[in-house]
C-alpha cells in the first residue's frame, strides 16, 4: 500500500508487521487513530502526521469516530 497513492516503489518499511488473521496479510503491529480528521475539520498537524505514517509504511488506521 503506498502512502502517496502514486504506486511508486519505496524502501523497506521501518514499521513492524505481523500476519493478520486467516489471510496472513502483513499489517502494521501498531495502528494510528484518525479521530477528528474529517472533511469539516482538518487540523494540519494531524493530517501531516497521518501522511507521514503512511509514507513510513503504516497500513493499520483506526477510523472509528469514538
Amino acid at each position: 500500500m503506498s502512502g502517496t497513492g502514486s504506486g511508486e516503489a519505496r524502501a523497506a518499511s521501518p514499521v513492524e508487521r505481523r500476519p493478520f488473521g486467516p489471510t496472513g496479510r502483513p499489517v502494521a503491529a501498531i495502528g494510528q487513530g484518525s479521530w477528528c480528521i474529517d472533511d469539516a475539520d482538518r487540523p494540519p498537524p494531524a493530517v501531516a502526521a497521518l501522511r507521514h505514517s503512511l509514507d513510513l509504511g503504516m497500513n493499520y488506521i483506526d477510523t472509528a469516530e469514538q
